[in-house]
């Protein structure tokens, strides 16, 4: 889609992917510092966490039709127990 409307596609990464890590990048810090991490790229932790999230969905729901809340809740703490777990990188 974004070699035939290219317009559309940036609409699309602006409105929805960007401006979902820019949801998540600000409470990066205050987890940090709650446990002790200084974060040194939110941004770039909060685009891995994203994207682990979304590109989990567009696999499953290429597949399923059907993706439940409960099955996208798994999913979304999984991502959050991945990037905890390499917090000494963020």
């Amino acid at each position: 889609m974004q070699y035939r409307i290219p317009e559309v596609a940036d609409l699309f990464y602006k409105v929805g992917f960007l401006r979902g890590v820019e949801v998540i990048a600000p409470d990066l810090r205050p987890a940090g510092e709650r446990d002790g991490i200084r974060p040194r790229d939110r941004e770039a932790a909060a685009t891995l966490l994203f994207s682990g999230v979304t590109r989990w969905l567009m696999q499953e729901g290429s597949v399923h039709p059907v993706v439940s809340l409960n099955e996208m809740d798994i999913n979304a703490d999984r991502a959050v127990d991945r990037l905890m777990l390499a917090c000494a990188a963020w």
